[in-house]
C-alpha cells in the first residue's frame, strides 16, 4: 500500500533525526549503543519504503538510471557535509553539530511533506 510506505518512510526519517539529536546529548556508552542500534533499524525502515516508492513511481526501464542518480547525489552530499561538519567542529562543540544536521533534515522533510499544501503570498 502506497500510503503505508509513505507513512513508514516519514516516520523512519523523523525517528532518525530525533535519534541523532539524542546522540548529541548522550554521555553513556550503553545509551550510545542503544541509540545507534535504533538508528540502524530506522535506516533499514527508511530504505524499504523508499525502494517501494521508487519502484511504484519510476518506470521499470528507468529504475537503474534512477538508482544510479540517487547514489551519485547521495555521494556528493556526503562529501559536502563531511567537509562542512569538519569545518563546523573547528568553531563549535561536536554536540552542536550533531544538533544542527538533524534539525536541518527534519526541516527539509517538513518542506517536502507540506510542499503544495501551503500557499505563500496573497
Amino acid at each position: 500500500d502506497s500510503y503505508q510506505s509513505d507513512k513508514l518512510f516519514v516516520v523512519s526519517a523523523i525517528s532518525q533525526g530525533i535519534l541523532i539529536i539524542l546522540l548529541s546529548y548522550n554521555s553513556s556508552m550503553i545509551l550510545y549503543f542503544i541509540v545507534m542500534f535504533l538508528l540502524g533499524a530506522c535506516i533499514t525502515a527508511f530504505n524499504i519504503p523508499f525502494s517501494i516508492i521508487l519502484q511504484s513511481k519510476v518506470p521499470i526501464k528507468a529504475i537503474g538510471k534512477a538508482k544510479s542518480h540517487i547514489i551519485s547525489i547521495s555521494t556528493i552530499f556526503s562529501a559536502i557535509l563531511y567537509v562542512l561538519s569538519s569545518f563546523l567542529v573547528r568553531y563549535m562543540d561536536i554536540s552542536h553539530v550533531y544538533l544542527i544536521f538533524p534539525i536541518l533534515g527534519l526541516l527539509t522533510l517538513a518542506v517536502y511533506k507540506f510542499r503544495g499544501k501551503i500557499k505563500f503570498g496573497m
